[in-house]
C-alpha cells in the first residue's frame, strides 16, 4: 500500500481480480447452504467512476485538461448508460430463479448479461490458493481493525 508505487491501471486490474477471487471463495463457502455469489463486470459505464479518475489524472497533468476533456467526450460515446450497465448485475442475481434453476455459482458476468467462460479467464482468476489467501488476508485485516470475523 505504498502511494509512491500507485499505478491506476495496475490497481484497477488488481481490484477486478480481487472481486472475482473473493466472490468465488464466498460462493465456495456458501454453496452448501444454497447461497450463490458471482462477480460482475458491468463494463465501461457512464458513471461517477469517470469523474474520480479524471480528477486524479487532471491533478497530475493540469495543462492537459482540455485534452482529457476531449478524450472523455469521445470515449463516452462507446460507454454503456448506467441503466444498461446494471443489467449484468441484475441478470447475475435473478437469472437462475427466473429461468427455473438454482442459478450460477462462482461465475463471472460481463456486459450485457453474459457469463464469461471460466476456461478463458487468466490463471490467477482460477487459482483456488489465491482465493483462500485473499479471504484469509481479509479476515486478518478486519480483525486487526477491531471487526469480529466468524
Amino acid at each position: 500500500n505504498d502511494a509512491a508505487m500507485y499505478s491506476l491501471q495496475a490497481w484497477y486490474a488488481q481490484s477486478k481480480l480481487a472481486n472475482l477471487l473473493f466472490s468465488q471463495e464466498l460462493d465456495a463457502r456458501l454453496h452448501a447452504k444454497g447461497v450463490s455469489a458471482n462477480a460482475v463486470n458491468p463494463g465501461a459505464v457512464q458513471g461517477e467512476l469517470l469523474r474520480w479518475s479524471k480528477a486524479a489524472a487532471s491533478s497530475r497533468a493540469a495543462p492537459l485538461s482540455p485534452l482529457f476533456d476531449a478524450v472523455e467526450r469521445a470515449l463516452l460515446a462507446f460507454y454503456w448508460p448506467e441503466e444498461v450497465g446494471g443489467l449484468s448485475v441484475a441478470y447475475a442475481a435473478l437469472a437462475g430463479p427466473m429461468l427455473g434453476h438454482a442459478g450460477a455459482h462462482g461465475k463471472y458476468f460481463v456486459p450485457v448479461a453474459r457469463e464469461w467462460p471460466a476456461s478463458t479467464l487468466d490463471g490467477h482468476a482460477r487459482n483456488v490458493t489465491l482465493q483462500r489467501g485473499l479471504w484469509s488476508f481479509t479476515e486478518e485485516l478486519l480483525a486487526s481493525k477491531g471487526f469480529g470475523v466468524d
